[in-house]
């Protein structure tokens, strides 16, 4: 849609919103502004749009449909103004809205935005209230997945509220609903959480770390190839940190070959880049360099050139880091592979 199509086409929404006003047509009336608020903020007219929302907020009566109206109201109003008093009021104001309508899959959805705002506020303690009032309103729905997210943000919240034991308590709680419901695959993304959870010195004497190789292997054998290989990568991250290169290596190998199985281009690259990182920790340029660039050719064959620019900016950062000379001869041993 060209400029002149695109205003245009917003003249013929407002003058048709109008002209539904002036007949005394609610209904249509605020469809087409809702239709308006969608085509004002994709083009980036959010304080019109704004507008626009607080137009349907006043032309809505029925209370469900007042929750959705004042939650457009904040998410439109948030990408106008970045105060955290109006933002947070306005959050706050669409959660009452879907309260009185006892609307819990709106309460549910107004108390994760309000989570998010206050952790991007590094209010951590409120957004753990946030969510378990998420975590409440999901479940009255019956939503069990949004449920188990829910768990997730909670329980990190807790974690940068430094309320560690708090944060347990919260996986443990999303652990045992997992066990009852059956769901193996979200009792083992929480079995990796627990994992990194126990690393925090304020737990290490309460909670045994389980082995990352055990629940890898359980996630493979219970059909769940991507959570595995994210157990893989971070057991390499683990190695890593403590200058394993060779078991490293293994770990972030073992999720590349799950990952071109799926294929899953991000853990592909996450392996890749783990790989290179360990070779180089071991003063393997060469090896380094292989990684890189099997990994930057593969993901161009599989999602196009531009995907190969991240890994390409990688290999670029090698040279000012290892030195020219240095980086030269790295090269030439890279090309040498690849001859005769």
């Amino acid at each position: 849609m060209t400029e002149q199509q695109w205003a245009e086409e917003r003249v013929r929404l407002e003058v048709l919103a109008a002209q539904q006003s002036h007949d005394g047509d609610r209904d249509a009336e605020r469809g087409t502004r809702q239709e308006l608020i969608t085509f004002l903020a994709s083009g980036n007219e959010f304080k019109a749009a704004l507008k626009e929302a607080y137009a349907v907020l006043a032309l809505t009566v029925e209370p469900e449909e007042r929750a959705e109206a004042a939650y457009a109201v904040a998410l439109v109003g948030a990408k106008v103004s970045m105060e955290p008093v109006l933002t947070r009021s306005r959050l706050e104001d669409a959660y009452e809205e879907a309260d009185m309508a006892e609307s819990a899959r709106m309460r549910a959805k107004s108390a994760m935005q309000l989570g998010a705002f206050e952790m991007g506020q590094k209010r951590a303690v409120v957004a753990s209230e946030r969510f378990a009032q998420a975590i409440h309103a999901f479940a009255e729905q019956g939503d069990e997945e949004s449920v188990f997210d829910a768990y997730r943000f909670r329980t990190f919240a807790l974690q940068m509220a430094g309320s560690v034991h708090d944060a347990f308590a919260c996986l443990t709680e999303a652990m045992e609903l997992a066990k009852r419901r059956g769901r193996d695959d979200a009792l083992l993304s929480f079995r990796l959480d627990l994992h990194q959870l126990a690393d925090h010195p304020l737990l290490a004497d309460e909670i045994a770390r389980e082995p990352l190789h055990q629940l890898a292997k359980d996630a493979e054998e219970a059909g769940h190839p991507t959570l595995a290989a994210q157990v893989h990568l971070t057991e390499a991250s683990e190695h890593i940190r403590k200058r394993r290169q060779a078991e490293a290596i293994a770990c972030a190998e073992r999720a590349r070959e799950i990952a071109l199985t799926g294929p899953s281009p991000m853990v592909y690259l996450v392996s890749c880049l783990l790989i290179a990182e360990a070779e180089e920790q071991r003063h393997n340029r060469i090896g380094c360099l292989t990684a890189l660039f099997t990994c930057q050719a593969s993901l161009g064959d599989l999602l196009g050139e531009r995907a190969r620019v991240p890994v390409l900016q990688v290999i670029d950062s090698l040279e000012p880091r290892w030195g020219p000379a240095v980086f030269a001869e790295a090269m030439t041993g890279y090309r040498a592979q690849f001859r005769g």
